[in-house]
């Protein structure tokens, strides 16, 4: 993943190994951390948009229903969010 060009230059001591090694872990360190933030967003937003996708198709075979005539007309549409009357 990491390298240090066509051979023309290398390391020849131990500091340059120690130094290139230091160089490659940043790199690594630099390309992983943004990959786990984007992966922790995709799974919020995949359960998100799954819950979503649920409440959607609840409500169309709650309109389904209605407009079939199997349900009576005094049962509220929900939209998947449910509200206390708490006084």
């Amino acid at each position: 993943m990491t390298t240090v060009g066509y051979g023309d230059f290398y390391p020849t001591n131990w500091f340059g190994y120690g130094f290139a090694v230091l160089i490659m872990l940043a790199g690594l360190m630099l390309t992983s951390l943004p990959i786990a933030i984007i992966g922790g967003n995709f799974a919020v937003y995949h359960e998100y948009n799954q819950k979503r996708q649920q409440r959607l198709k609840k409500q169309k075979q709650q309109v389904k229903a209605r407009m079939t005539g199997k349900v009576d007309t005094e049962t509220p549409l929900t939209n998947g969010f449910e509200f206390s009357n708490s006084s």
